[in-house]
């Protein structure tokens, strides 16, 4: 996650009506990620603000599956990830550019089978 949260910070992305909200001062914007088997379709929840930490956190529910590969339960959570973050971008009318290729990046780091 190191990686991930590496590439996206390059982009340099951020959310106008956050920053707004905090006013300006750095924030830092969460996302939780939770497997359950309550859901069959991916879901973003959120935001919840933390004012005093200046933390933004959206939850994002994965449906849960089960994989015979590692990579593959890896693609699966990457997939889902990428598309919860370009959902929160286009919610808030951000530019959600670089996302898709930050997480190809990321996946491309896990080993094969």
């Amino acid at each position: 996650m190191k990686e991930l949260r590496k590439g996206l910070n390059s982009l340099g992305k951020e959310i106008t009506s956050f920053k707004e909200k905090f006013k300006g001062q750095d924030f830092e914007l969460g996302i939780v990620i939770s497997a359950t088997r309550e859901k069959d379709k991916p879901l973003v929840m959120g935001p919840t603000f933390f004012n005093r930490y200046r933390r933004v956190d959206f939850v994002l529910h994965i449906p849960y599956k089960k994989f015979d590969s590692s990579y593959d339960e890896f693609s699966y959570i990457v997939e889902n990830l990428r598309s919860g973050l370009v959902s929160i971008f286009d919610k808030y009318s951000e530019d959600s550019s670089g996302i898709n290729e930050v997480l190809q990046g990321i996946l491309e780091m896990a080993p094969h089978p």
